[in-house]
């Protein structure tokens, strides 16, 4: 009988040492769930400072260039140098450039929307003299001017080394 009384002492402690053990492992989920839980509010929270900064950086040079244009007493005489900075006159700076703030670099741009190119409305020559310029060859050239030019036409009539809606599509 005493036999019967250890074996069953024995099989209450093994009981309890597994309650314990399933507990802690309960716990441990629970802490290591708290903890991606933290980190990944962390990182968000991270990301959503960081993200309004890189805002307000950029909206700061935004109204920094606005304000440098709005104040040009003479728009005959802008002009843009070597470097690409707009001027509005020999001795007014440029706010171009880059500039160092606090919590980062913010770079400001002026470009001429004029003086852009509107492949759209562009004709053979234009777009043959814009790719020269780019210091791509003549064959290649050909084969994107082509290329353009089918693209914006309505008929299905292809160019030499253009090609068609089948082709792209």
């Amino acid at each position: 009988m005493k036999k019967t009384v250890s074996l069953r002492l024995f099989s209450r402690q093994g009981i309890a040492l597994m309650m314990v053990m399933w507990v802690l492992v309960l716990l441990s989920i629970l802490a290591l769930s708290f903890l991606r839980e933290t980190r990944w509010v962390s990182g968000s929270m991270r990301n959503f400072k960081e993200e309004t900064q890189s805002y307000y950086m950029a909206l700061s040079g935004y109204h920094e260039a606005l304000d440098y244009i709005l104040s040009d007493k003479d728009p005959g005489v802008d002009f843009i140098d070597a470097e690409g900075n707009f001027w509005l006159d020999v001795e007014t700076q440029p706010v171009t450039g880059k500039r160092l703030t606090g919590e980062g670099e913010v770079e400001i741009r002026i470009t001429d929307e004029n003086a852009k190119i509107n492949i759209n409305f562009s004709n053979e020559p234009r777009l043959r003299k814009l790719f020269e310029f780019a210091g791509i060859s003549g064959d290649e050239i050909t084969v994107i001017i082509d290329s353009i030019l089918d693209w914006k036409d309505l008929d299905r009539d292809k160019h030499l080394s253009g090609a068609e809606d089948e082709h792209y599509e």
